[in-house]
């Protein structure tokens, strides 16, 4: 076995693991003491790559910040970063921190940091998470991947991504089904909420609007006076009712895809 230096670190193969070892020295900020760090990989190639690395990035100011942050801190600039640069709304913006908020509650892994969290540790997490809808566990597996992502991108991690060799689980939930209406279902709401005022029935014009034009309820919802022309039969939708990051309901800025115009003709 080479000597261990504390300098430029070393390479060698452990017996016992029968896995190579790259081992080197990092210095406490608090203490000032040097605390010896290993990284376990499986062919002496790889553990020299990941050491040279780890020695090119020491003394690299951005890394030595960056290399070190937890994970659940790191989704939360990330996030907050997509929201500075008007990328996410204000309403996907605490959607996000919500499932944040989520892993937070159900795992320790957001408080290890990203340069010692394995595949194996985030994948035993997202597995025990099958009992969640598919729907959760498919935000919760994309905010830690859109964070390592980040964190390989910008040069944090030394090793290669471990989300790469995580796979997404599959829920033991059913997936609800959304059905539609049929034909003659409509056909029978449409007699019947004909047959009734606004006074009764406060979300009449609404629910008749979304099923002749196939608005969205918040942008149906978000209508205005000036969003109708009735002289071409056109509603013009540049809207859409959406939360703020307090969680309070706001008319939007724009629509869930894009602004679009739906024209009614008559039969």
């Amino acid at each position: 076995m080479p000597k261990k230096g504390e300098s430029q670190g070393s390479v060698y193969y452990d017996k016992t693991k029968k896995k190579w070892i790259a081992q080197y020295y990092e210095q406490d900020k608090e203490t000032g003491k040097k605390i010896r760090r290993t990284k376990v990989l499986k062919t002496e190639d790889e553990a020299k790559k990941v050491l040279k690395a780890i020695m090119y990035q020491k003394s690299n100011p951005i890394y030595i910040a960056k290399n070190r942050i937890p994970l659940g801190e790191l989704m939360k600039a990330n996030i907050k970063r997509k929201f500075d640069m008007n990328k996410v709304s204000k309403g996907q913006y605490r959607r996000v921190n919500e499932t944040i908020a989520l892993i937070y509650r159900t795992s320790q892994i957001v408080d290890k940091r990203i340069d010692e969290l394995t595949s194996e540790e985030i994948q035993t997490y997202l597995n025990s998470m099958k009992h969640y809808s598919n729907s959760y566990i498919k935000k919760i597996f994309s905010e830690i991947n859109q964070a390592f992502t980040y964190a390989s991108n910008k040069g944090y991690l030394t090793e290669e991504n471990p989300m790469k060799e995580v796979i997404k689980p599959k829920s033991l939930k059913k997936d609800k089904l959304v059905r539609a209406l049929t034909i003659e279902e409509q056909q029978a709401f449409s007699r019947y909420i004909m047959k009734t005022t606004p006074e009764t029935e406060p979300y009449k014009n609404v629910s008749l609007i979304q099923m002749f034009t196939g608005m969205r309820v918040g942008e149906a919802l978000a209508l205005q006076i000036r969003n109708i022309d009735l002289k071409h039969n056109v509603i013009n939708i540049t809207n859409s009712l959406t939360t703020d990051e307090d969680g309070n309901v706001i008319i939007g800025d724009t629509t869930k895809t894009y602004p679009r115009r739906k024209k009614h003709t008559s039969s």
